[in-house]
């Protein structure tokens, strides 16, 4: 089962708003392809980087197309029955530990 927290949802309104200022329909298919990258996650949740540091048993994976500006990293737990994404943040922003929990 895929469950999405409030802040990640929040973070996809966030990323979806901020491109629609530009191309709604390119804001539109960076967010559906990140919803595939995380259903697919269901299938190998330990492709991710183990991100301790940040948020106890998080992982992280970077996700994005050659043709996009930037690449966005998918922070998410795994539970017995599947995984919570947490956060989908934007690459190159300074990650802090008080962004999870």
């Amino acid at each position: 089962m895929l469950t999405i927290s409030d802040e990640a949802q929040r973070d996809l309104d966030d990323i979806w708003l901020y491109i629609a200022r530009n191309d709604p329909k390119a804001a539109d298919s960076v967010v559906d392809y990140l919803g595939d990258c995380f259903m697919a996650l269901l299938a190998s949740p330990k492709v991710g980087r183990i991100r301790d540091d940040l948020w106890p048993q998080t992982y992280c994976l970077t996700i994005g197309k050659a043709s996009w500006r930037s690449k966005f990293l998918v922070f998410y737990r795994i539970s017995e029955d599947g995984i919570e994404i947490a956060r989908v943040l934007e690459g190159h922003q300074d990650i802090k530990p008080d962004w999870f929990g």
